[in-house]
């Protein structure tokens, strides 16, 4: 493995031989002071979700966020703008009036009708003439039931069947459940992707996406691969989860929300679905994966995974931080702590948290945008009922969270101290830059040659600490062994100026 200007994310175990004593954690985004960025101020917004993306384009911040109003009589996706991602506003719009008032919606029920349900991701890609703008999004079409059902309705059956096979009666009893529920369906939910040449005015699409998928998804583009990847909702169970928890009647029940990965050349052509991540027995008992938004970062790609802990004293939503090489096989970092933690009592943001498909990347600074509520998930008239005292009114909201690049996770040890081995690779450069914080305690770099070996170290937080090595290390194969003592490691790499993103 050449070891270059594109950087080595040290939370990437695969880059290691070994690790001992040293802790894989995730750094919680930094919230902004001024949150919640955005609130409800129409009367067709009683709510706001970022149920969208948030996109810089040419100098000027654009949002493309989900409202709602009219006991969810009136679901929208809206656009709002601003020059500092800070300070927004809702400009007055063409494409739809709400009671004789013109309005930022440029989707939805007042467009599309009562069809509509969510919108998701919108991309722009600016190659695809016509078509530059393309948003996900989530309706019912009456006449796209039985391409989705032909789909659905088979899986869940060769699922019953495979655990029958395997005597798991429980299984194959909660996969039966789940085809009645997709039979009982007067008109199923699909995933569409709607497009449009300047982000406002948007056609519908023909037919579904995915016709497995349901339910919030995300979709990226791939440029290193030239290939779009949608992340959508679906369900199944990890054979590994702990029997405790599979005995539990958990609301939607039968089987677990989970995500799945599709990949299409055009957007418009997609690949069968595979399924890429799901809860495991390292979960709590009731935990689902609600989502997935994945974007490239380095050479991998970083996933911001929707956690719904769904057990009945619970039923909270925050995100944890996974990490592929392929993204395909994904591994949550570290130990699974939030890199968007709920809000503590007194916060905008106490229950309930969704994230934008993609951060924007601004140099060294990456900022996420989310929403917030103060309500615990299923407490919709008709979805269910939470149970418990600890809640409130529906309340969401949308603010922005931030990092630097690269620290949305590191390696780290105390004074006790810990190592990490790389795997053998050769350096493009003998200059080796570290992204690390040492200054109060040390960062030592050992290089590693047969029975050559140099040690340098590092007692300075950088977001670009150079050390020059020796000379032999270029000629060949070497090791890099890494000892830390109360100190991070973020990334390194061996030549070339600071490059933000992949």
């Amino acid at each position: 493995m050449r070891l270059g200007s594109r950087h080595w994310l040290a939370y990437d175990r695969t880059h290691f031989v070994s690790i001992r004593e040293a802790q894989i954690h995730v750094i919680p985004l930094n919230k902004c002071p001024q949150n919640p960025l955005l609130i409800p101020e129409k009367t067709w917004e009683e709510d706001v979700h970022l149920y969208g993306s948030v996109i810089k384009i040419n100098g000027l911040y654009r949002m493309w966020y989900y409202a709602r109003t009219e006991a969810y009589g009136v679901r929208t996706t809206c656009y709002a703008e601003s020059e500092d991602g800070l300070l927004w506003r809702k400009p007055e719009l063409d494409v739809a009036d709400y009671r004789g008032q013109r309005t930022n919606i440029v989707f939805g029920t007042p467009v599309m009708g009562e069809g509509f349900l969510e919108s998701d991701t919108v991309l722009y890609t600016p190659w695809d003439t016509g078509r530059e703008y393309k948003m996900l999004y989530v309706a019912r079409y009456p006449r796209d039931k039985e391409t989705i059902n032909a789909v659905r309705i088979p899986y869940y059956q060769d699922l019953a069947r495979q655990y029958r096979e395997k005597q798991d009666w429980q299984m194959a009893q909660k996969c039966e459940k789940r085809v009645e529920r997709e039979l009982a369906r007067a008109v199923p939910a699909g995933v569409y992707i709607a497009t449009s040449s300047d982000g406002i005015h948007w056609k519908e699409a023909d037919a579904p996406a995915v016709p497995y998928l349901d339910d919030i998804s995300h979709m990226m583009y791939d440029s290193e691969n030239q290939v779009y990847r949608l992340y959508g909702r679906g369900f199944a169970y990890d054979e590994g989860r702990c029997r405790a928890d599979r005995d539990q009647a958990l609301f939607d029940g039968y089987l677990g929300r989970a995500v799945f990965m599709a990949t299409s050349r055009d957007a418009v052509t997609w690949e069968k679905e595979k399924l890429v991540l799901t809860a495991d027995a390292f979960d709590r008992p009731g935990d689902e994966i609600y989502s997935m938004a994945v974007f490239p970062w380095e050479g991998c790609y970083l996933g911001w995974v929707q956690m719904y802990h769904g057990a009945p004293d619970d039923m909270t939503l925050d995100i944890q931080l996974a990490i592929s090489r392929d993204g395909e096989h994904f591994e949550r970092v570290g130990d699974r702590n939030p890199i968007l933690p709920l809000g503590e009592i007194g916060q905008w943001d106490r229950f309930n948290t969704c994230v934008a498909g993609l951060p924007v990347i601004e140099g060294e600074r990456i900022r996420v945008y989310f929403n917030g509520a103060v309500f615990r998930h299923l407490q919709i008239t008709g979805s269910g009922a939470y149970g418990g005292m600890d809640t409130w009114n529906r309340i969401v909201r949308i603010g922005m969270g931030e990092t630097q690049a690269d620290r949305f996770a590191c390696a780290q040890a105390s004074f006790q101290g810990g190592e990490m081995l790389t795997v053998p690779l050769t350096l493009e450069s003998p200059r080796l830059h570290l992204n690390c914080e040492s200054a109060w305690g040390e960062l030592g770099v050992t290089v590693l040659m047969g029975d050559k070996k140099e040690t340098f170290v590092v007692t300075e937080n950088s977001m670009d600490a150079m050390l020059c090595l020796p000379q032999w290390a270029m000629q060949g194969e070497v090791q890099l062994l890494f000892t830390l003592k109360n100190a991070r490691l973020y990334a390194f790499w061996s030549e070339g100026e600071k490059q933000a993103g992949g």
